[in-house]
């Protein structure tokens, strides 16, 4: 897990839990146990009252989308990712 960087969910720290009482588990199955997760779609809620802090009171939701969306296409860019 340190190699990927991430910290297991709640299932996948179950999971690991269980099977490591049963036997000991390989780097393999730990990498594919965690792997496996961070292949379901993601969703992210940011709650409108945080978001407001960064913009005018005049910014529309639609507005407000199209930067952020050019923001993190502009970070996406610089960290190597298309």
């Amino acid at each position: 897990m340190s190699n990927h960087n991430m910290v297991p969910s709640m299932k996948q720290a179950k999971e690991l839990k269980q099977i490591s009482k049963e036997r000991m588990l390989t780097y393999s199955e730990i990498d594919q146990i965690c792997m496996n997760e961070s292949t379901e779609k993601v969703q992210v809620q940011i709650p409108a009252k945080k978001l407001k802090q960064y913009f005018p009171d005049t910014y529309t939701k639609t507005q407000m989308e199209e930067i952020i969306f050019m923001l993190l296409a502009s970070w996406a860019e610089r960290e190597g990712k298309e």
